[in-house]
């Protein structure tokens, strides 16, 4: 009677847990970037919500990797910021952090006995895409895990042309003696990378100076959804950019989709602007010049890329000359 009683207590649970599982309820203790949201009465869990810091530096740390960074060069620059890590000693591990971005969990999805098998009730921190790209991109055999890293220009990738609106791209052979950015798509501009680095740097410094320290807030949960929203509108406006580039989506019908997605791009955008990334809060001060000495490319790129907008536009003085006004800047 004692092993039937038994059983049948072991039925139960394993029926209790898969129906919380079916449910979406969360189990365990949550990954970083959440907190335990509990029952007030019974101390039950209820769910997971965001801890806004943690949860900034896993969104960071996500958008990174599938820009091409090395988890080797992310983690010693955290571990330099002396960001919060989940670990006892402190420090950002390359390994630690591969296992914490492979988990279903911040993609909202719930995990039973090892696999998927549907969505949490919790915030999802990236995309299901965003979660199936990182999957591919850490498991891969060929990936190198070196500390190296690929990029090594400031603004390749990030800058756009004012054309086209392509990224563009670092262009510097042997035969020329001056290293340009150029259009990645239809080479509509080029433009010295020595000149643009330094207006643009000299622009960043500047902000960053004038910014105290004390104003900087990075706890803002709702802002870390906004600025989620945000990125995923973009996303979703850049994939139906794609289609009508392949003819696959008509000019009109882009600029309807246009005319819905931006808007909803600008509020979300208003709305993630009363928070800030760790990275400014970390820069920001008199000391943001000393500091910028210090940092390598990889640092320095983040703080262009969710700071400023930079557009290299046609040059209106002659191809011999640099006008800053040929290259404006527009502040996140």
């Amino acid at each position: 009677m004692a092993e039937k009683e038994a059983e049948q207590l072991r039925t139960r649970v394993l029926r209790g847990k898969r129906a919380a599982a079916l449910a979406g309820r969360p189990n365990g203790f949550p990954p970083y970037g959440y907190r335990i949201v509990r029952d007030p009465v019974s101390g039950r869990t209820l769910t997971w919500e965001l801890d806004p810091e943690p949860a900034m530096v896993i969104e960071e740390v996500s958008q990174r990797v599938l820009g091409g960074e090395s988890l080797f060069a992310i983690a010693r620059e955290l571990t330099m910021r002396k960001v919060p890590a989940p670990t006892k000693t402190g420090e950002w591990l390359p390994r630690r952090m591969r296992l914490m971005l492979l988990t279903p969990s911040y993609a909202g999805l719930r995990v039973h006995q090892g696999k998927v098998i549907g969505k949490g009730v919790w915030p999802a921190l990236i995309t299901e895409e965003e979660h199936l790209q990182l999957t591919a991109i850490l498991t891969d055999p060929s990936r190198v895990t070196s500390s190296s890293s690929a990029t090594k220009h400031l603004l390749t990738g990030i800058a756009r042309c004012g054309v086209c609106g392509s990224v563009v791209r670092y262009f510097g052979p042997k035969s020329l003696k001056t290293p340009t950015y150029q259009c990645e798509a239809n080479s509509c501009v080029r433009r010295r990378t020595d000149l643009v680095d330094e207006l643009v740097v000299e622009n960043l410094l500047a902000r960053l100076e004038a910014l105290d320290p004390d104003d900087i807030d990075t706890t803002n949960v709702d802002a870390v959804e906004a600025m989620r929203e945000a990125r995923q509108l973009r996303a979703r406006l850049e994939a139906f950019a794609d289609q009508a580039a392949d003819g696959a989506l008509t000019a009109a019908s882009l600029a309807r989709v246009e005319a819905k997605l931006l808007p909803q791009i600008a509020a979300a955008e208003r709305r993630a602007s009363v928070s800030q990334h760790p990275i400014i809060g970390h820069m920001a001060g008199p000391d943001a010049r000393s500091t910028w000495e210090t940092l390598d490319i990889l640092p320095r790129r983040e703080l262009v890329r969710v700071m400023m907008t930079v557009t290299i536009n046609k040059s209106t003085v002659g191809t011999r000359r640099f006008s800053p006004a040929d290259v404006p800047i527009a502040w996140k």
